[in-house]
């Protein structure tokens, strides 16, 4: 078995995968892979309002 990912990150790839077989294309895994990624590398709550706010009303609009 070959680890590509550091251990701490076991659960959010366990997430994505999930979300992808539960909602296929609907899973927007994209935009959940850069949200997951600017939160490891980055403090989220420097990121300017806008940004926050998109994503925000992107996740309200998948969830219905």
């Amino acid at each position: 078995m070959q680890r590509r990912f550091p251990r701490e990150l076991a659960s959010d790839n366990s997430w994505l995968l999930k979300e992808g077989r539960e909602k296929g294309l609907r899973a927007d895994l994209p935009n959940k892979l850069a949200y997951l990624w600017r939160a490891g590398n980055c403090n989220l709550q420097r990121q300017n309002d806008l940004f926050r706010l998109q994503h925000a009303l992107h996740t309200i609009k998948l969830t219905g």
